[in-house]
Protein backbone atom coordinates (compact mmCIF):
# COMPACT_ATOMS: atom_id res chain seq x y z
CA UNK A 1 0.00 0.00 0.00
CA UNK A 2 1.18 3.54 -0.80
CA UNK A 3 0.09 6.48 1.27
CA UNK A 4 0.89 10.16 1.32
CA UNK A 5 -0.68 13.62 1.33
CA UNK A 6 -2.96 14.96 -1.38
CA UNK A 7 -1.13 17.88 -3.04
CA UNK A 8 -4.32 19.98 -2.91
CA UNK A 9 -5.63 19.48 0.64
CA UNK A 10 -2.98 17.38 2.48
CA UNK A 11 -5.53 14.63 3.27
CA UNK A 12 -3.78 11.24 3.31
CA UNK A 13 -4.29 9.11 0.22
CA UNK A 14 -4.23 5.33 0.79
CA UNK A 15 -3.76 3.45 -2.48
CA UNK A 16 -3.19 -0.22 -3.28
CA UNK A 17 0.04 -0.80 -5.18
CA UNK A 18 -0.34 -2.61 -8.51
CA UNK A 19 1.71 -5.76 -9.18
CA UNK A 20 4.04 -3.94 -11.58
CA UNK A 21 5.70 -0.71 -10.44
CA UNK A 22 6.47 2.02 -11.06
CA UNK A 23 3.07 2.85 -12.50
CA UNK A 24 1.09 6.09 -12.91
CA UNK A 25 -2.61 6.77 -12.39
CA UNK A 26 -4.94 9.71 -12.03
CA UNK A 27 -6.89 9.20 -8.80
CA UNK A 28 -9.56 11.26 -7.04
CA UNK A 29 -8.98 12.52 -3.50
CA UNK A 30 -11.84 11.38 -1.25
CA UNK A 31 -11.61 14.57 0.83
CA UNK A 32 -11.43 17.45 -1.71
CA UNK A 33 -12.60 15.63 -4.87
CA UNK A 34 -9.65 16.85 -6.98
CA UNK A 35 -7.89 14.58 -9.43
CA UNK A 36 -4.30 13.78 -8.43
CA UNK A 37 -1.59 12.21 -10.58
CA UNK A 38 0.07 9.47 -8.56
CA UNK A 39 3.23 7.45 -9.16
CA UNK A 40 2.94 4.05 -7.50
CA UNK A 41 6.31 2.76 -6.32
CA UNK A 42 7.60 0.43 -3.68
CA UNK A 43 10.57 2.79 -3.12
CA UNK A 44 9.57 6.39 -3.95
CA UNK A 45 5.85 7.08 -4.50
CA UNK A 46 4.91 10.62 -5.55
CA UNK A 47 1.75 12.71 -5.98
CA UNK A 48 1.21 15.85 -8.08
CA UNK A 49 -1.54 18.30 -8.86
CA UNK A 50 -2.81 17.75 -12.41
CA UNK A 51 -1.25 21.06 -13.49
CA UNK A 52 2.18 20.29 -12.00
CA UNK A 53 2.22 16.76 -13.44
CA UNK A 54 1.29 17.90 -16.95
CA UNK A 55 3.94 20.65 -16.79
CA UNK A 56 6.67 18.20 -15.76
CA UNK A 57 5.70 15.10 -17.79
CA UNK A 58 4.94 14.20 -21.40
CA UNK A 59 1.77 12.10 -21.58
CA UNK A 60 1.23 10.19 -24.82
CA UNK A 61 -2.23 8.61 -24.68
CA UNK A 62 -1.78 6.98 -28.10
CA UNK A 63 1.41 5.15 -27.08
CA UNK A 64 0.30 4.86 -23.44
CA UNK A 65 3.57 6.30 -22.17
CA UNK A 66 4.55 8.90 -19.59
CA UNK A 67 8.01 10.50 -19.56
CA UNK A 68 9.50 13.22 -17.37
CA UNK A 69 10.31 16.42 -19.24
CA UNK A 70 13.98 17.31 -19.14
CA UNK A 71 14.77 20.32 -16.97
CA UNK A 72 17.36 22.81 -18.21
CA UNK A 73 20.64 22.62 -16.29
CA UNK A 74 20.67 24.74 -13.17
CA UNK A 75 16.98 24.26 -12.33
Amino acid sequence: MNFGPCPYCSELLFLLVPDKTPAYAKVECDECGNDVWYRFSRVAPEAWTVEDFEASHIIDDRKKTIERRHQPKGE
